[in-house]
């Protein structure tokens, strides 16, 4: 995000410096042209991310595990968005800044030093990568990780509360007529203690 702000900057100071210079205005118009659909895109899934969930029908209690299934494909899906959205802009960005700074301040531009144009490119797009990459690890990838052990522990749980209420009662211990009184007991004692330890 720091780095699109200083790219916005930058390109806006140029435009506004440099106006009538129609090379550097029209490279600087093309960031901006290129942006505009892409910031609509942006806002679109935003919106949908920060919608609220629907409760489940005819449920009193709000489903928590749904609510919070939903919230971690919202964002998985505005994630995905993103991160195409990047793959596409920075590159794009990168070379326009190219373009405009080797125009206004080196002799020749791009065609005149092709070789320090790429390499200030590669330099440009490898440190967006990077900052965008810290970025999304802390706003997307470690949110998401927290939602899907959440997830993990929720489906455990509600599976192991089905497998007991599930689970079939075991039939009273019953002695035979025959045996005697005090044998009786001490079954019973001992069917108490290996019950116990299960």
């Amino acid at each position: 995000m720091h780095i699109k702000i200083i790219l916005h900057s930058f390109l806006t100071h140029t435009l506004v410096r440099h106006w009538g210079d129609i090379q550097t205005m029209l490279l600087c118009l093309a960031r901006a042209a290129l942006y505009i659909p892409l910031t609509v895109a942006l806002l679109r899934r935003a919106k949908i991310l920060c919608r609220r969930p629907s409760e489940a029908l005819g449920s009193a209690v709000p489903d928590v595990f749904h609510k919070v299934e939903g919230e971690c494909a919202r964002l998985a899906d505005f994630f995905q968005f993103k991160k195409r959205m990047d793959w596409i802009g920075v590159p794009v960005s990168c070379a326009i800044i190219v373009l405009v700074t080797s125009t206004l301040f080196v002799e020749g531009s791009v065609k005149a030093n092709p070789v320090a144009s790429i390499t200030i490119f590669a330099l440009w797009v490898g440190m967006s990568l990077i900052a965008i990459h810290a970025e999304n690890k802390k706003r997307f990838i470690a949110p998401l990780r927290h939602l899907e052990h959440a997830l993990t522990y929720a489906s455990r749980q509600a599976l192991g509360s089905t497998l007991q209420i599930s689970k079939p009662k075991e039939p009273p211990l019953e002695w035979p007529s025959s045996t005697p009184f005090h044998t009786q007991g001490s079954l019973r004692v001992l069917h108490i203690s290996l019950t116990t330890r299960r």
